[in-house]
């Protein structure tokens, strides 16, 4: 590479080439950047994770005024000039530079110092998950669903070396982007650790705790994640979907025939779902120690990968998506720009009411508080020190249950059943007190529940009722997390019309590319 290349560990300085990545100790530090890129308000920390919960029917907007970039999101009235898109699509490929100049480095054949061998495989795998990782999550937002229409049109740009001039780079086919996406993930999870020591430091470099940073599960977790946005309900593209989830967090029980009424399926689970009483603590509890891993096969929670939102590099904490998600006036939390929409507190979900979206004695409840007659959520109250919690095993549970209802193989819905009581008994979201099928907490009942399943396998209709649950249970439990938006755009449904939004259709409403990128290159 050129000495003219240029590695922007802090955005505003950049450093040669041949100066920056001169050692391991500055290789761990350009990762370690890349990694604070990615939890930046830009990106995961803002605007990458707050832009899909306003583009979908989760919000709607309180009191407290919007810019006016944040407003044409909320209105999706998509301009490339907005200065939200353009940052997001910024900093994205900023970290993707930055990975793609440490796998140069590291491919190099050169032997750096005398840590650079037992580190090597860590600094590839890492920066391959991340560049795998800003690439999926820049063709969620930027490109179309895919579909075997979209696959052969222009999408995003495609980054898999460094460069300094992008003046002449075209947009890569959406099916050319989702390939590259999976084989950075495989050669990730073919050189990481499967996880990490709670708490132990890096090796080298300036000592950052491992927590929150990239694994071989994470890879894998993250490839069950793509094949999921790429559509897979059937045949092959669901099979290889839960045997990668199967891989990450363990296979489930069939339990319509196993279980008793009142006794919850319990079985071997990787990254297991955080009990009722501690549910809360997960999305408030502070610094860098999340716990999430333990030495052998069985982490301590639920949490797969996440961003580390750490003072790092010069880079403060970003608490971007608690001023504009939260109300937690204890907290200095007081004037969130949106609150839970009428039509989610209703129920009204895939064009069906089950009655509220929580009852009473649900635990997910608690994340519900008034602001100015609108319920707002205060989950991510304590976010100027927490941190970003993106994929966790809740998300892979009832991915599968959806996969296994459409599928129909044998044990396939009994097992669907296992994931789906596991996550709504954790949320106190289960009665087993006998109740009428009229009754609108009929699918919270576990008898019932049990009962729609046992005919499920025979029964297309009951088969499509409890997929039906188990896409509003995504919402209950992933409530103001970026999902809800995804999950529409990948089974090509419309965005539900709220109180002051009509419905939209999601095959066409996605990221303009932005003008920062088509005024410089002339390739766009």
């Amino acid at each position: 590479m050129a000495c003219s290349t240029t590695l922007d560990i802090n955005p505003s300085k950049d450093i040669p080439i041949d100066k920056a990545l001169n050692s391991s100790v500055s290789i761990e530090n350009a990762l370690q950047s890349a990694y604070a890129a990615m939890a930046d308000t830009n990106l995961m920390g803002g605007n990458m994770f707050v832009i899909p919960i306003v583009l979908s029917d989760q919000v709607e907007r309180t009191s407290s005024p919007l810019g006016a970039d944040e407003a044409q999101i909320y209105n999706r009235n998509l301009s490339p000039d907005n200065s939200q898109i353009n940052d997001t699509w910024r900093w994205a490929y900023r970290v993707i530079n930055r990975v793609n100049l440490v796998i140069e480095k590291c491919e190099s054949g050169e032997n750096i110092d005398s840590d650079f061998t037992n580190n090597k495989d860590r600094f590839l795998g890492e920066s391959y998950f991340l560049r795998g990782l800003m690439h999926f999550e820049l063709a969620k937002l930027f490109a179309a669903p895919y579909n075997a229409t979209t696959a052969a049109q222009p999408s995003i740009l495609l980054r898999t070396a460094p460069v300094s001039d992008r003046s002449g780079t075209p947009p890569a086919t959406l099916a050319a982007v989702y390939s590259q996406i999976i084989a950075d993930l495989e050669k990730a999870k073919s050189l990481l650790p499967a996880s990490y020591i709670p708490d132990q430091t890096a090796p080298i470099g300036t000592g950052l705790v491992v927590n929150g940073r990239a694994t071989a599960d994470a890879a894998q977790g993250y490839i069950a994640q793509v094949y999921m946005q790429m559509g897979a309900a059937t045949g092959p593209d669901a099979d290889r979907t839960i045997a990668a989830i199967d891989k990450t967090i363990g296979v489930a029980l069939d339990s319509v025939n196993s279980i008793d009424l009142q006794s919850i399926p319990e079985y071997p689970i990787k990254y297991p779902l955080v009990s009722s009483n501690s549910f809360s603590n997960l999305f408030t509890s502070t610094g860098p120690r999340w716990q999430q891993f333990k030495p052998g096969p069985s982490p301590k929670s639920e949490v797969i990968f996440g961003a580390l939102n750490a003072t790092l590099n010069g880079r403060s904490r970003s608490t971007y998506l608690a001023r504009k998600l939260c109300y937690d006036p204890l907290r200095g939390f007081s004037s969130p720009n949106y609150g839970v929409s009428g039509l989610v507190l209703d129920g009204g979900v895939a064009g069906q009411k089950f009655g509220t979206l929580y009852t009473a004695r649900e635990i997910r409840r608690l994340f519900l508080s008034n602001f100015n007659g609108k319920s707002a959520v205060n989950k991510y109250s304590n976010f100027q020190t927490v941190n970003i919690i993106l994929l966790r095993s809740p998300e892979l549970m009832l991915n599968r249950a959806e996969l296994m209802l459409s599928r129909n193989a044998p044990g396939d819905v009994g097992k669907a059943l296992s994931d789906l009581l596991s996550v709504k008994a954790r949320g106190n979201a289960l009665s087993y007190i006998d109740i009428s099928i009229t009754s609108p907490s009929f699918f919270r009942n576990f008898n019932r529940l049990k009962q729609v399943a046992k005919n499920a396998t025979s029964n297309a209709e009951s088969r499509d009722t409890l997929l039906r649950e188990v896409r509003n249970e995504r919402l209950r439990e992933f409530l103001f997390e970026p999902n809800r938006f995804f999950d529409l755009k990948r089974m090509g449904a419309a965005i539900p019309a709220t109180a002051d939004r009509p419905s939209a259709d999601t095959k066409s409403l996605f990221l303009p590319i932005p003008t920062s990128e088509t005024d410089n290159n002339l390739a766009f």
